[in-house]
């Protein structure tokens, strides 16, 4: 799996689910700021508890974040895929603003 079929994947997801690509986009970038985070967190930046955990497994195996465990909870963070993602649309988004 490239960084391609990954982004396509996200691209994709935001029609599965009901929460918009830019929440989705938001749960990315701010797991990149923090490095780490609880599931409780993402389920707040995601805001729809029925969609959250779809989109957490399928992020999963679109192998652009990786679920662990982290004293009594899980947590997740970015994979090697899911920083050149989210590094790829930071570069898009300044050259978009320049």
């Amino acid at each position: 799996m490239n960084e391609l079929h990954s982004l396509w994947g996200i691209v994709l997801l935001d029609k599965k689910v009901r929460v918009s690509l830019e929440k989705i986009i938001g749960l990315l970038i701010e797991l990149h700021e923090k490095e780490e985070m609880t599931l409780e967190e993402s389920r707040k930046i995601i805001g729809d508890k029925a969609s959250h955990p779809i989109i957490i497994r399928t992020l999963e195996k679109l192998n652009v974040l990786e679920r662990y465990r982290c004293e009594n909870r899980y947590c997740i963070k970015l994979t090697d895929i899911g920083e050149k993602i989210v590094t790829a649309y930071n570069e898009l988004d300044k050259s978009i603003i320049e």
